[in-house]
């Protein structure tokens, strides 16, 4: 960032040769001793400091508010993580914290829901894709009751249903509030890996279990990778 300074500079100019003296004009009844300078306006408009970060994010092609829109959510019980990320599809982001010394992680991942369906997060350990996706899925079951399944997901019609994961999954549980699903977790990173592939997803229930989410659009561009030392 450049920041440029003006300076304004008074110029005087000198008589190369000597003047008369001249008495001092009397100064008229009714006259203000101090001159009558009207103050000067600032050359440009007043720039606060975080406009040069806001401008880095246009040029960027980052929008202001995507990028720091994971940095104010906020959580139960005052719970508070290291890291986030706003991911880029599906309005999710993804909250961690990182602990070396037994290679696991905290987790929140919070994304708007219908009122009839169903938000999921996954790690895949051994692809880019839905198939080998190991996945949390919350959603309201059909007595009103919200449930998280752990669901490992084998092929493109599987069977969702709350079971064990490739990796070890200590806790989890979900809190929906004014339309926005969080999944909480605690989980073995694969293989001690602290860069994995991701998969997040939403959806519809069918009969008060997750449905086939949609085919297009931007569930099919939901996932990534996801550095947990970042």
């Amino acid at each position: 960032m450049i920041i440029t300074s003006f300076s304004f500079f008074l110029s005087a100019n000198f008589s190369l040769h000597k003047k008369p003296h001249l008495s001092p004009l009397p100064i008229p009844p009714n006259s203000h001793s101090h001159s009558q300078i009207p103050p000067k306006l600032p050359p440009f408009p007043y720039i606060s400091m975080a406009t040069p970060f806001i401008l880095l994010l246009l040029l960027a092609g980052i929008s202001p508010s995507l990028a720091q829109s994971c940095l104010s959510d906020t959580f139960s019980g005052n719970q508070i993580y290291t890291s986030c990320n706003t991911l880029p599809y599906l309005n999710a982001t993804i909250h961690w914290s990182y602990y070396p010394d037994n290679a696991t992680i905290d987790v929140a991942y919070r994304a708007p829901i219908s009122s009839n369906g169903w938000v999921a997060w996954a790690l895949n350990p051994t692809g880019q894709g839905m198939i080998g996706a190991q996945s949390l899925i919350a959603f309201s079951g059909s007595d009103g009751a919200l449930q998280v399944y752990s669901t490992a997901i084998s092929s493109y019609n599987p069977d969702v249903k709350d079971g064990n994961l490739s990796f070890t999954v200590y806790n989890k549980s979900g809190e929906l509030f004014n339309g926005t699903m969080t999944i909480f977790a605690t989980l073995e990173l694969p293989g001690n890996s602290t860069t994995v592939n991701q998969v997040w997803q939403a959806g519809t229930l069918s009969n008060g279990v997750p449905a086939q989410h949609p085919t297009t659009g931007d569930n099919m561009k939901s996932a990534g990778s996801i550095d947990f030392l970042s």
